[in-house]
């Protein structure tokens, strides 16, 4: 079942996940620095901000600066006035690198695009930005003690960010723009818990050293062949799941009770490790999910292929039949010439195809719509968008396009069938009284879109119909 959320629902959930992941970044630090090893929140907030844009901001900086206040004023011991100033500044350092981060990401334009470049843009802009927040935020703290040491506030906050944003902002990332057809079933989900659960299992005995002989630093290398299993067989939401308990789980028993308290080189070598593991099964993901790609775009050209060879063989059949036809040949052409086109043009949900004459129109022949329900409706010619016979006519808003050409049928018509976003039509010249319409329609909800190529194709189809249909004319 695919939940629909709201704008709004969209920012509250993020918020939330933003107040949990903050609470861990306070009660997991080291040594005197309140700083995760990982801030899994700036990685999250940056995913977030990345895909649901300018409208998610007020949510995400709502939220961590709400949990800033709540925690520094619970978790430590600091005036209620520096409690408000420190957690103000935070929120504010952390909307500002992620404003940074999504300018440089849309300026270079690499934003969903996979290369040597968008990934060399991406991680030196990811340690420029946190070194800058770590320069802002070692400032912001020693206003209230100058006792603090500057540089290793610095060292501590920069990578901080960066490998929250390392981790959990390229993971959220591509969960986002790299769907892969795993369907969410019964079956797949308690695997995915089974999996989850052994994982626990595992890294609580490493990294407790509950077992003498089972350490994290002699059987480090189990975690590869967990993060193979997550590359080849789960989704990217249970990779990022994976890495939040890993960091959860390490900061648990490696620092907290373990007594590895200060913020050393040997919490940087994890950092470094869960990074090199993470990116690891996020690599061979996308490779997996480029192929498939590639090979669902060689079945739909074979099949394109195919569907040409039709479609030619079905205009030498129609130009044979116009040489020598009566004069009741409109809709059976009409209807052949549709067929034709939605052989040809695939991006599209809905289509219809009609005859305007005598001021009527009668809808013929469709895909996704029924004839009897639109005929039904009656449509006023004197309603309907201008048609022309040269050029297709793209509609912008198809879903105001209708509600004008409906007016108080409109309702009854959406109850029906879904709401379009646009449309691409082109008229069929048939003789001086007789007008053929075929329309190409586009759902709200399927995320499909027309192309400036879907529009010259059609254009191109349009004048090879009308030509053929002008040597009846003529004969």
């Amino acid at each position: 079942m695919h939940i629909i959320l709201s704008d709004n629902q969209k920012g509250l959930l993020a918020g939330l996940i933003l107040f949990l992941t903050t609470f861990t970044d306070y009660i997991f630090y080291s040594g005197s620095f309140v700083a995760s090893c990982f801030c899994i929140t700036i990685g999250l907030a940056l995913g977030f901000y990345y895909n649901l844009e300018k409208k998610v901001i007020y949510y995400i900086f709502g939220s961590i600066l709400i949990s800033h206040i709540l925690f520094r004023y619970l978790l430590l011991t600091e005036p209620l006035y520096e409690v408000i100033y420190t957690s103000l500044g935070l929120s504010l350092i952390s909307v500002l690198v992620l404003y940074i981060m999504r300018r440089i990401a849309y300026s270079f334009n690499y934003i969903g695009v996979l290369s040597l470049r968008s990934t060399l843009l991406f991680i030196s802009s990811t340690l420029i930005v946190s070194i800058l927040a770590g320069i802002l935020i070692a400032n912001l703290m020693i206003i209230g003690d100058f006792s603090l040491d500057v540089f290793a506030l610095i060292i501590k906050w920069s990578t901080s960010f960066f490998f929250g944003i390392s981790i959990f902002g390229t993971g959220l990332l591509f969960s986002y723009y790299y769907k892969e057809g795993l369907k969410s079933t019964n079956t797949r989900n308690i695997f995915g818990v089974l999996f989850t659960i052994v994982f626990i299992f595992f890294a609580s005995i490493l990294f407790s050293n509950t077992v003498s002989w089972f350490s994290f630093e002699k059987y480090s290398y189990i975690f590869i062949i967990f993060y193979a299993i997550l590359a080849f067989v789960f989704s990217y939401r249970l990779l990022l799941i994976t890495d939040i308990i890993f960091i959860i789980l390490y900061q648990l028993f490696y620092v907290k009770i373990g007594g590895s308290v200060e913020y050393s080189y040997e919490i940087l070598s994890v950092s470094l490790y869960l990074l090199v593991l993470s990116t690891f099964a996020s690599s061979v993901k996308v490779a997996i999910y480029e192929l498939d790609i590639r090979n669902k775009a060689l079945i739909t050209s074979s099949l394109k292929l195919k569907n040409l060879i039709y479609s030619t063989d079905s205009l030498l059949k129609l130009s044979d039949d116009i040489l020598d036809v009566d004069d009741k040949y409109q809709e059976n052409y009409l209807s052949r010439i549709f067929k034709i086109a939605c052989k040809i043009f695939d991006n599209h949900d809905y289509a219809a195809c009609y005859i305007k004459k005598d001021n009527t129109v009668n809808f013929i022949d469709t895909v996704g719509y029924k004839i009897e329900t639109l005929n039904a409706f009656n449509f006023n010619p004197e309603n309907l968008d201008y048609i022309d016979t040269e050029n297709p006519i793209h509609i912008n808003d198809e879903d105001k396009s209708l509600r004008t050409t409906l007016k108080g049928k409109y309702e009854d018509f959406i109850d029906i069938y879904p709401r379009m976003s646009e449309a691409i039509r082109f008229g069929i010249y048939i003789d001086k009284d007789t007008l053929g319409s075929i329309s190409f329609d586009i759902s709200k909800n399927s995320g499909k879109k027309f192309l400036r190529e879907d529009f010259e194709n059609m254009k191109s189809f349009q004048k090879l119909m009308n030509s053929f249909l002008s040597i009846n004319n003529l004969n």
